[in-house]
């Protein structure tokens, strides 16, 4: 896991607190293979990953951090758009929201 290996070399250069965020992040957040594996279970038609962390900057990181997921479910979206959102801020969310309503659109739920 990604996030394993920043915490890691977080820790080899002495950056305490950001190994701690990344420890602390698998413990609250669902990484994209057990999201599949839940979309799954749930009969979930449509899965889109848009909450990332950590978010990946650029391709290669993006394969990295679904890799795995085409071996348990094949229909899903690629990581969408970047969207910066923030609850405190108040932004991002109608565009968020809108994106969602675009591929739910897009879909055909027979």
């Amino acid at each position: 896991h990604i996030v394993k290996i920043l915490e890691n070399e977080n820790k080899k250069v002495g950056n305490n607190l950001a190994a701690k965020i990344m420890a602390d992040i698998v413990t609250y957040h669902t990484t994209p293979i057990e999201a599949a594996e839940i979309a799954n279970q749930a009969n979930v038609k449509h899965l889109v990953f848009y909450h990332l962390t950590p978010a990946p900057r650029n391709a290669f990181m993006e394969r990295m951090f679904v890799r795995g997921v085409n071996d348990i479910r094949k229909d899903w979206e690629e990581i969408p758009q970047h969207f910066i959102t923030s609850s405190e801020k108040k932004i991002g969310k109608s565009e968020l929201l809108n994106y969602i309503d675009e591929i739910n659109k897009s879909i055909s739920f027979i």
